[in-house]
């Protein structure tokens, strides 16, 4: 009777252990909703996610495609409302806000299983990593500029052959070029942007609108994002690009996962998939985009992991996200300098 209760006993646990077990795996897979607030083209990443949820089908991916002041402005509002924020994951185009966002403990500290493989733009405490790299270069129209006026430098910018022949995209409200304004003035000094201003420049709304003016004879160069004026050279148009011998302003666009999110599993899953090789190469393949794992390649004749690095105009991060008010108020003080304010007609 002994023997045949404790067989009862060894059965009933074994019974409840194999049940645990099996419920413990299917908890492991993510599943539900997954919102995410994104900068990354709607076309991309309505690509990315189908490839997404075919490796996670258990999984709804809801994407709000918005530019960077767009999903600033909008995560602001979500957050000063009483429903709350309702993004699991931001992905945006510079770290700035996401240091900001940190800093008022929105985000979730993630380790992510990927992180030893990253090689550019991550937090150091783990809270946001860069999920894909852009470079901001000088574009110039092959068909009127060639020969020895191609610009290999940004002092090159200076030259009288330029002179009313530049754009560039306005920093008081295109994240990406005040990265650019802030990485050259501490490299150069405000003096740069002083005699760009004085050798003649126009102002566009966007970085898109630089290009769309470089292609159209408004200019004959810009200075842009790299994967821009790749997109539009691989496409046949007359534009072609620089990467800077004087140096790279290299701007990692960071993901994060918010801590009020109610499916950090979904989120993670995300997060892991798009930082991983497969993930990276996504990025290179659909956007032209530079990758942040040095073990994959970059877009043909973009420069690889260890240039970057080394070539690179360093930018502080951290002490910019706390100047940003100040910064774009000296460039403003240039602007009124040279009498140059952004009419409507410019954008």
């Amino acid at each position: 009777m002994r023997k045949q209760l404790f067989l009862f006993f060894i059965l009933v646990g074994l019974v409840l252990f194999f049940l645990s077990w099996t419920t413990s795996l299917v908890e492991a897979e993510p599943s539900g909703k997954v919102s995410i607030f994104t900068t990354i083209p709607q076309k991309i990443i309505d690509t990315i996610k189908d490839d997404f949820i075919k490796k996670y089908p258990g999984i709804e991916l809801e994407i709000t495609r918005k530019g960077a002041t767009g999903i600033q402005s909008y995560v602001e509002l979500e957050l000063g409302s009483p429903k709350g924020l309702t993004a699991d994951l931001i992905w945006t185009s510079d770290p700035i806000y996401l240091i900001d966002l940190k800093r008022r403990n929105i985000l979730y500290q993630y380790t992510t299983p990927e992180k030893d493989n990253l090689a550019f733009g991550n937090d150091a405490h783990n809270y946001y990593y860069g999920a894909r790299l852009m470079t901001v270069i000088i574009a110039f129209s092959s068909d009127r500029v060639y020969g020895e006026d191609v610009p290999t430098s940004w002092e090159d910018l200076l030259k009288p052959r330029f002179s009313g022949k530049i754009a560039i995209a306005d920093p008081l409200t295109s994240g990406t070029s005040f990265d650019a304004v802030a990485a050259l003035k501490d490299k150069f000094g405000w003096e740069y942007f002083e005699e760009l201003f004085e050798n003649g420049v126009t102002v566009m709304k966007n970085n898109s609108k630089v290009n769309d003016a470089v292609l159209n004879g408004v200019v004959d160069v810009g200075i842009t994002l790299d994967y821009m004026a790749r997109e539009r050279h691989a496409s046949g148009e007359p534009i072609q690009l620089v990467y800077p011998k004087d140096g790279l302003v290299v701007v990692p666009s960071p993901i994060a996962i918010t801590y009020s999110s109610n499916n950090k599993a979904g989120a993670k899953a995300f997060m892991d998939y798009i930082l991983s090789a497969n993930g990276q190469e996504q990025m290179v393949n659909l956007g032209n985009f530079l990758p942040v794992r040095s073990d994959i390649f970059p877009p043909e004749n973009a420069p690889r992991m260890q240039q970057l690095v080394e070539q690179q105009i360093p930018i502080r991060w951290d002490d910019l996200a706390t100047d940003i008010i100040r910064v774009k108020g000296r460039y403003f003080d240039i602007m009124k300098q040279y009498n140059y304010y952004a009419e409507p007609e410019d954008y």
